[in-house]
């Protein structure tokens, strides 16, 4: 590796470019056969976050961060590293979202850049989640199990009682 790896605020951008153990997982063949067979054409890997702790990010759709033309081809994959449990931030999302329009902080005509509207945004979902009476689930898995879902599903990191890293520094 000769480039130091880039950090979010939460963990790790794109490991997948630099250490072969994160690109195998990243096109490991199960996963990569599973969404062969849902959209009927071969799936392209083109980004990998590694959480270091859970990230308590509120609730959201990937599709407005990214997407493909044409829309709904793009999904999320999470590949539990180890067992997740109460309380270590599991991803939450709500079942049937995806099926709702996908809406961007622009579509709400807030004003201001993109992080100034993000806020509102997530103001805007939460009031759409109680509107449209979704109920929270929250994925658990063991340590090897994975869980695919659509772009434009709602979703954000639970609750975690780990505030930082096990050996991260302040």
């Amino acid at each position: 590796m000769d480039k130091p790896l880039a950090r979010r605020g939460y963990g790790i951008q794109d490991a997948w470019r630099d250490v072969p153990a994160v690109r195998a997982l990243a096109c490991e063949s199960r996963v990569t056969g599973v969404l062969r067979e849902i959209f009927g054409r071969r799936p392209v890997p083109f980004q990998t976050l590694d959480f270091l702790r859970g990230t308590e990010h509120p609730a959201h759709s990937d599709a407005v961060h990214f997407d493909t033309i044409p829309r709904r081809f793009m999904c999320g994959a999470r590949v539990a590293l180890e067992d997740i449990e109460e309380g270590s931030g599991p991803l939450e999302y709500y079942p049937g979202s995806h099926r709702l329009p996908t809406f961007a902080p622009y579509d709400l005509a807030v004003n201001g850049s993109g992080e100034d509207a993000y806020p509102a945004y997530e103001r805007f979902l939460a009031d759409l989640i109680e509107h449209e009476g979704l109920e929270v689930e929250r994925f658990y898995p063991r340590k090897g199990q994975a869980l695919v879902w659509a772009a434009s599903l709602l979703h954000g990191g639970g609750r975690s009682r780990i505030r930082r890293a096990r050996g991260a520094r302040r």
